[in-house]
């Protein structure tokens, strides 16, 4: 992570999910939203840097006014706030891997695999079955697997450990 964190993406500067942030207790994985009083954070006290692939997704609901962060597919935080995103007056600018409307000091080192952005809340069954979809799959220790098995590291080798911090999808959601 950068030092102050890793930006995965930044919609504009009003919506965004940041890796091993160290601007607000608790440190580490925050998803927030701009409003028109300032920003409501959702966060994770937990730092991902170096920890190997990851799918990430950050629910914001505002008819059910919740909030919510998911790590490999199960719910990690949740939040409550009643206030709407605020879609005016600050930054247009969206980017994957680097803060909209900033300097470089949120920049993310690595690399980032499909990401989606919804028109409406996912569930948390939805969000869990994302996960579960067949693809690349790597666990804490770094092993990975492509599909239901094969085993990908034995097929790449030293390519994989290569890559670096990785995360294996991302997801911003709002309704």
């Amino acid at each position: 992570a950068d030092t102050n964190g890793a930006e995965l993406i930044s919609l504009g500067d009003y919506v965004g999910l940041r890796l091993d942030q160290n601007e607000a207790a608790p440190f580490g994985l925050a998803g927030f939203y701009h409003y028109s009083g300032g920003w409501r954070p959702t966060r994770l006290g937990t730092n991902y840097a170096g920890t190997g692939w990851h799918h990430f997704a950050y629910v914001v609901d505002d008819a059910a006014n919740s909030q919510k962060l998911y790590v490999d597919g199960a719910l990690a935080s949740a939040t409550s706030y009643a206030e709407s995103i605020v879609y005016t007056g600050a930054g247009t600018n969206t980017f994957i891997g680097k803060h909209g409307n900033r300097g470089t000091t949120k920049d993310f080192f690595g690399k980032i695999d499909e990401v989606k952005i919804y028109n409406r809340a996912l569930t948390a069954e939805e969000v869990s079955k994302l996960y579960s979809l067949p693809g690349i799959n790597c666990d804490t220790s770094g092993s990975c697997a492509f599909g239901y098995g094969t085993n990908w590291l034995n097929q790449i080798g030293a390519v994989l450990e290569s890559i670096g911090q990785t995360i294996k999808q991302l997801f911003i959601i709002k309704k």
